[in-house]
């Protein structure tokens, strides 16, 4: 109960005392009546009582109501009771306890009202009405929802890079390290003449289409656009809205609502071109389509790692992630941006078109940190954490260092608070990341919480905070020397830490509080520390992106030798679990060997007994000839059928979308013919 409502019970008791104060006060000075000389007025007042009451009666009513209205709505409005409906009170208690009763009753029901409803919530949450549903979903919402709200912004890299070094700089820098343009007429001629930066920047062929609108452009929530790109319609990629029924969501809440990005027919073409390239490993003929196909988002994230590892050219490589971002800005719904914007909207994980997105992010928001846009980077990882806090992606490794960097300690403090960190949902990379709250409340001034956090963190993590001073080169205290991480995983998860947070931590101010508290702290007990916890798929995935060798010999091995595995769409989520929209999205299954998935496009699997000699060895390798050759026929196929169905120009934009953005969510699925 409020202090509001316990004021106003007192003042009522108070009122209700006094009046039988003067109650019995004026019995003292009257004399005693005798029995026969009654009111003689009683019987008329019983009768008006039997009729409904007299006109006096229910005038007094009427004008009793309204005042006890009146005080009622003062008294919620602003908190205080009013002094009106008190100087009542008074003039009837002296006319006695009847009346005080009568003047109770109608005066002050409402806030007897009131605090009866507060009773019966009370009661009924304490016996478990209403109190049965689960509360944390909404509670965890609405603060997940605060907390990675997204603005639009700060998405962008170049309005962080004006910020920090001036518009002016940052056009100058862009007009003299802009390449000379490609000529407007036929392409350049032979690989050998140009790099593939400037292969891949000449307009694709025909170059017919319109360009870019600045109002088009500036709509795009994922990117900036660049005069530097190809002028060419998104080709088929579209997004529509779904029921939030999501498995793999953590949460389920009507406040929220799922999204999925789809491809129409003649994108699915393209992804059928796309699978030819990528069994028959053909580089050049991928860097071809691209240039044929500028927006084609597999593609776009492909021929960025080959500009990546065999260029050499990192630029290139986040301009290729960058640009196929802008792609999926420029299919987005207004609703899922608004939703965006409120931490509300949702993608699931299982669909391939999906994980796509995923992994253009993760590599623009790696691309990102080298070059100190820490802010801009920062919000691509609540991004994605904002669509699936499940984060299949492991980007939490990147948000605290980030949030440090980006001086926002307290929006990380308010997220290792949140129920995203709650050990129930059973992240293994939470508890270390958790550790940077030190550092949080060290940029926040608040020595003595850091201190009091760093020293439970050393009781929680002793093998950490051993390899943390080591890193440091300081001297590691008694209470946690030698103790070592009891498994791989530990030791991955302690890798992991530190390639983040290491610099974090080597300043004077860290360094000192590590050395203080490090003396102060008891002997670790290891023993009596929660067993290991077994790496995830979502770590394996992120591990494997990062490709460092030192992280990968940590990794179970039955992750690593998982198949398919492809760089295209790295330890996808078993076959039976996908949320296939069209046969081409099997093809990695089929091309591993999976029988359901072979059986899909009506192919054989080797004997179940898996010998391979004799009859059963000749009948398995029929059957595995008999794969490869099917496979190479459906990707042959793939290959005649996409070259028919995406000619050059295809899904060029109309007249009022010359960016291929669609706005049609109010149309119900499929209803897309007007999508280019």
């Amino acid at each position: 109960m409020s202090s509001r409502q316990l004021r106003k019970l007192r003042q009522q008791q108070e009122l209700v005392d006094r009046a039988e104060e003067d109650e019995a006060a004026s019995d003292e000075d009257e004399p005693v009546k005798p029995k026969g000389r009654a009111n003689a007025f009683a019987g008329f007042a019983l009768l008006n009582q039997a009729d409904g009451g007299s006109d006096a009666a229910d005038e007094n009513e009427e004008e009793d109501e309204p005042q006890a209205s009146v005080a009622v709505e003062k008294t919620q409005g602003t908190g205080t009771p009013s002094s009106k409906p008190k100087k009542k009170k008074k003039k009837k208690a002296k006319k006695g306890r009847a009346g005080t009763a009568a003047g109770a009753d109608g005066a002050d029901a409402g806030e007897l009202d009131d605090v009866d409803k507060a009773l019966a919530e009370l009661s009924m949450s304490s016996k478990g009405g209403r109190g049965d549903a689960p509360k944390p979903p909404a509670e965890y919402a609405e603060d997940l929802a605060n907390l990675l709200k997204i603005n639009f912004s700060h998405l962008k890299v170049m309005n962080e890079m004006r910020a920090v070094f001036g518009r002016g700089t940052i056009e100058a820098a862009r007009t003299e390290d802009a390449p000379p343009a490609a000529p407007q007429g036929r392409p350049p001629q032979g690989e050998q003449e140009v790099d593939l930066e400037t292969f891949l920047r000449a307009p694709p062929v025909p170059s017919a289409h319109r360009p870019v609108s600045d109002v088009i452009a500036r709509r795009n929530p994922f990117g900036q656009w660049k005069d530097t790109w190809p002028q060419a319609p998104a080709g088929g990629l579209v997004m529509k809205a779904l029921p939030s029924d999501a498995e793999d969501l953590v949460e389920a809440d009507g406040a929220f609502e799922e999204f999925a990005y789809a491809h129409e027919p003649n994108y699915v073409a393209m992804e059928q071109a796309f699978h030819l390239f990528i069994q028959t490993h053909d580089s050049q003929g991928m860097i071809h389509f691209l240039r044929a196909h500028p927006y084609h988002v597999a593609t776009l994230v492909q021929v960025s790692n080959i500009a990546k590892h065999q260029d050499r050219n990192l630029a290139l490589a986040a301009d290729l992630c960058e640009r196929a971002l802008y792609t999926f800005g420029r299919v987005t719904l207004s609703t899922f941006r608004k939703k965006l914007e409120e931490g509300r909207a949702r993608l699931s994980f299982l669909r391939p078109e999906n994980r796509q997105f995923w992994l253009a992010a993760y590599h623009y928001v790696k691309s990102l940190m080298p070059k100190g846009t820490y802010r801009t980077a920062l919000e691509w990882t609540k991004l994605l954490l904002s669509l699936n806090p499940a984060d299949n992606y492991s980007v939490v490794v990147w948000a605290h260092a980030l949030a440090i960097r980006a001086h926002e300690a307290e929006w990380f403090l308010a997220l290792c608070g949140s129920d995203l960190f709650d050990p129930k949902w059973g992240n293994p990379l939470h508890p270390y990341v958790r550790q940077t709250a030190v550092l949080a409340k060290l940029q926040l001034g608040r020595t003595d919480e850091a201190r009091t956090a760093l020293a439970e963190g050393i009781a929680a993590l002793p093998w950490l905070y051993g390899a943390l001073f080591s890193a440091l080169n300081l001297d590691t205290p008694k209470a946690i020397w030698g103790v070592r991480p009891r498994d791989d995983g530990e030791e991955l998860y302690t890798k992991l830490y530190l390639s983040t947070a290491k610099d974090l931590w080597n300043n004077t101010q860290a360094m000192a509080l590590l050395k203080e508290t490090g003396g102060l702290v008891p002997k670790a007990d290891v023993s009596s520390l929660a067993p290991p916890r077994p790496v995830t798929v979502d770590v394996a995935r992120f591990v494997y992106l990062d490709g460092t060798p030192e992280l990968l010999a940590l990794v179970p091995q039955e992750f690593l030798q998982a198949k398919p595995n492809f760089d295209f769409d790295p330890l996808p989520p078993p076959r039976e679990r996908n949320r296939f929209s069209n046969p081409t999205q099997q093809l990695q299954w089929a091309a591993a060997g999976d029988a359901g998935a072979m059986a899909a496009f009506g192919v054989g699997s080797p004997p179940a007994d898996g010998r391979r000699e004799g009859e059963a060895a000749d009948e398995a390798a029929a059957a595995d000839a008999e794969r490869e050759g099917f496979l190479q026929r459906v990707l042959n196929s793939l290959w005649t059928r996409a070259a028919a169905d995406v000619p050059d120009g295809a899904g060029e934009p109309g007249p009022e979308d010359h960016d291929g953005t669609t706005d049609s969510e109010d149309e119900p699925w499929p209803g897309h013919e007007d999508h280019r």
